[in-house]
């Protein structure tokens, strides 16, 4: 983890900034890296932060080597001769925040929605328990409306064998007195 303090170094005379590091030595020239928008009190405390060698970045300061460890450095005081790619950096890392920015909108939305597919889908099985439940409730009725009338004509088949023996039991009592009624006719003195 970089160390910073709160080194105000003066630019030019009339502006300061903070940087990175601690200034060991007054004639220790400030550092700024143009990767990563850094200042750094010195090339020890740029090297540091790096983990490589003051040589290292002193080469790369001094144009033997085009990167260290894929990070582009110029001294405080030369920022002016490195606006070109100073800007060029910025530009590029706008691009990049405008891109993550568009991909986090596309994300959020994602996001939104798979909430909205899971809470539509929550809904539509909600009303398939209710919709189940309420056929099961109304078969359950027929059912017992079904047992009902059942037991009615079970009673009603009870009570129509007991009338057709007792039409039955008329007609033998029909047929008795029928028959009876005959005989008196038959024997009657006339």
């Amino acid at each position: 983890m970089e160390k910073t303090n709160n080194i105000s170094i003066i630019i030019n005379n009339a502006a300061s900034c903070n940087a990175i590091g601690e200034q060991r030595n007054k004639n220790a020239v400030p550092v700024y890296c143009i990767t990563d928008n850094k200042i750094y009190a010195s090339v020890a405390d740029a090297a540091i932060a790096l983990g490589v060698t003051q040589g290292a970045v002193s080469q790369q300061l001094t144009g033997r080597t085009q990167t260290v460890k894929r990070k582009r450095f110029c001294r405080l005081n030369e920022v002016n001769e490195h606006l070109d790619e100073i800007t060029q950096v910025c530009e590029m890392r706008r691009n990049y925040i405008s891109e993550l920015e568009a991909k986090a909108a596309q994300w959020d939305a994602y996001q939104a929605q798979l909430a909205a597919e899971a809470e539509a889908k929550a809904k539509a099985k909600e009303a398939h328990e209710r919709a189940v439940a309420n056929k099961q409730a109304e078969i359950e009725s027929i059912r017992y409306v079904r047992k009902e009338q059942q037991a009615q004509i079970d009673q009603l088949r009870l009570e129509l064998g007991e009338a057709e023996r007792a039409l039955g039991q008329s007609d033998i009592n029909l047929m008795f007195a029928e028959s009876e009624l005959e005989e008196l006719l038959e024997n009657s003195p006339n």
